[in-house]
C-alpha cells in the first residue's frame, strides 16, 4: 500500500542495502526475498512503478552483486543507475543525458579486489566498445 501512494505522489525511493536483512527484531517482517517472502521490496517498488536508486555503502559495495542477484530480471541495475542520476538532479546540460555516450567500465568482480579484470570500455573517447581488452 505504501508503495501504491509513493507511485502516486511521485516519491523516488533510494534502498540501501537493496536487499535488507533482519539484523534487529524490529525489522522481522522485512522483505528478504525467495525462499523466506515470495517478493523483495525491490520487486514491489518496481511493480508499482516507483521511481527506484539502489544505494550502496562501504559495507555492502563488495557484495553488491550477490545482493543485487536476487531481483527479478529485467535491466534493474541500469534502471537504478538512471534514476539515481535523476533523483540526484544530476540530470545538468554538463552531466549525463540520456541518448548521450558516455564513459562506462565494467568489472568481472569487485574493483577494488586486487584480482579483478576490467571486462568492457566503453566511451574514454573511443567510438567503439572494447571487450576483455588486454591488461599488464
Amino acid at each position: 500500500m505504501i508503495a501504491i501512494e509513493l507511485a502516486k505522489n511521485e516519491i523516488p525511493v533510494i534502498l540501501n542495502p537493496s536487499r535488507p536483512t533482519p539484523r534487529v527484531w524490529t525489522a522481522q517482517h522485512v522483505l528478504t526475498g525467495p525462499p523466506i517472502t515470495d517478493k523483495t521490496g525491490i520487486d514491489i517498488l518496481y511493480e508499482n512503478n516507483v521511481m527506484l536508486g539502489i544505494g550502496v555503502s562501504l559495507f555492502t559495495f563488495g557484495s553488491s552483486p550477490y545482493l543485487l542477484g536476487f531481483s527479478t530480471e529485467r535491466n534493474l541495475i541500469w534502471d537504478a543507475g538512471w534514476n539515481l542520476e535523476e533523483i540526484l538532479g544530476l540530470n545538468m546540460s554538463n552531466g549525463l543525458l540520456k541518448g548521450n555516450s558516455t564513459n562506462f567500465v565494467a568489472y568481472n568482480g569487485n574493483p577494488f579486489d586486487i584480482s579483478t579484470k576490467v571486462k568492457i570500455v566503453a566511451g574514454g573517447g573511443r567510438g567503439d566498445i572494447l571487450i576483455d581488452p588486454e591488461q599488464d
